[in-house]
């Protein structure tokens, strides 16, 4: 095994059947037939999911190691949970409501469909400007290039085809975005709560955050998503409403 995984790391290639996977779903809530109702479920090789977690532990601790990760990111990382963003979250809506002008408006932001969507160009230029080195690079894209899929739909599966945007799922490559140190904000994963200190700045986050999402390709699942306005009064001016839902 170790001879095996040493000659694609030296050859940087990755063998055609090991990126192949198979794809069954599982019903979450909603209507039965809205695809979007259902979560993935990807069966992939196991020897790929062992090259795969190398080079995840690899990437990882090179991540972390150069500090490349904001640290208001807590998704997919070691010895980080939701508990120190309740926390963290909980203390900032109390310290703001006891200081004058106690409103603080929190955006919580759900990516519609995020992993699934993520053109690979733009993956590999990120990748590229982080510095990962051109070695790894190429072992991911290889792999990338030759991912194959098939959906269980009942008893049958569909035809095999490729994988033309998207994080490949069951591989463990950890996602990076959301890299901007100007942002008060929470992070996990695709998840995000960030922090207007005022009305005026709330508006200037909403704006910044279209143009990143259009740059990127991303789309907001405007569901799931909101703006929660913490106050000691009960009361939200019409104009905080307008500003905000206009």
């Amino acid at each position: 095994m170790a001879a095996l995984l040493n000659k694609v790391w030296e050859e940087e290639k990755v063998p055609s059947d090991w990126p192949k996977a198979f794809i069954t779903t599982l019903y979450k809530i909603g209507t039965r037939d809205n695809p979007e109702n259902y979560r993935e479920i990807a069966l992939i090789n196991n020897i790929n999911k062992i090259l795969t977690s190398i080079l995840h532990q690899r990437f990882t601790s090179w991540l972390e190691r150069c500090q490349l990760l904001p640290e208001e990111q807590a998704g997919f990382r070691s010895e980080r949970s939701t508990t120190e963003h309740i926390f963290i979250l909980l203390s900032t809506i109390q310290i703001k409501n006891n200081l004058p002008g106690n409103a603080i408006y929190v955006i919580s932001i759900d990516l519609k469909r995020a992993f699934d969507t993520v053109p690979h160009k733009k993956m590999w230029d990120k990748f590229f400007q982080l510095g990962v080195s051109s070695k790894f690079l190429r072992i991911a894209r290889d792999m990338y290039d030759k991912a194959t899929v098939k959906i269980k739909a009942g008893e049958e599966f569909t035809t095999e085809f490729n994988v033309s945007e998207g994080v490949l799922q069951g591989y463990k490559f950890s996602p990076v975005a959301f890299n901007d140190k100007d942002l008060l904000a929470l992070l996990f994963a695709d998840d995000t709560n960030i922090f207007g200190r005022t009305l005026i700045e709330t508006q200037r986050l909403l704006l910044s955050l279209e143009e990143y999402f259009k740059s990127d390709g991303l789309k907001v699942n405007v569901e799931k998503s909101a703006i929660l306005v913490c106050r000691t009064s009960r009361r939200i001016k019409n104009i905080a409403k307008k500003c905000l839902h206009g």
